[in-house]
């Protein structure tokens, strides 16, 4: 071996260097096996950074977004409640070669609406009468005397249920009609129970 101090070769047995005096060791072909100081590991850190970072851009974004748009449409469902109206119940006189009209109104938002319900006349030859059920355009061509587009007629007849169903809102007309002239002087008793339904 040799002196690490001034290079003078001494025997592998002898501590210090014989010229300068220096220590010498035994130079070993394996170094010692010394620990490496732990090498400190940035990669996950640096994910949980930009995932943290990530998380509160989005979490901002979101309630910009939200607080910067319209809000979302509220599904309400609407619910429906049938609804029964009297038209006529009771008993009606109507002379020959006249009529008698009852005026109806199915609201705006109202649906599945009908009329329903029956008559009779009182009386034997002579006593048939004609029911109609009419739209307001199909009453004033009657009021004219041209043939209105009826719901419901039940043609010349003493006694017959009633039953028109009614297209949507709007105004309706339920008429008795006494086109019988065999006997002008004598009014026709016609007992009507007629029922407006609809959903509102």
């Amino acid at each position: 071996m040799f002196c690490p101090r001034c290079g003078q070769q001494a025997p592998d047995s002898s501590q210090f260097c014989s010229k300068c005096g220096a220590a010498v060791e035994l130079l070993s072909l394996n170094p010692p096996n010394r620990r490496q100081p732990k090498r400190l590991q940035l990669g996950p850190w640096i994910f949980l950074a930009v995932s943290v970072a990530g998380g509160v851009w989005l979490a901002g974004f979101i309630r910009s977004h939200i607080a910067h748009s319209a809000p979302l449409p509220v599904s309400r469902e609407v619910v429906r409640a049938p609804h029964r109206e009297s038209i006529l119940n009771s008993s009606i006189r109507v002379g020959a070669g006249s009529s008698s009209y009852y005026k109806l109104v199915v609201p705006e938002n109202a649906t599945q609406a009908y009329v329903d319900g029956d008559f009779s006349t009182a009386g034997g030859f002579g006593s048939a009468v004609q029911v109609l059920v009419v739209d307001r355009d199909s009453f004033a061509k009657f009021r004219n005397g041209t043939a209105p587009d009826t719901l419901y007629n039940s043609g010349m007849a003493s006694q017959s249920s009633i039953h028109a169903l009614l297209p949507g809102p709007g105004t309706y007309y339920l008429v008795c009609s006494n086109p019988n002239r065999v006997s002008p002087g004598a009014p026709t008793s016609i007992e009507v129970n007629a029922v407006l339904h609809y959903m509102n």
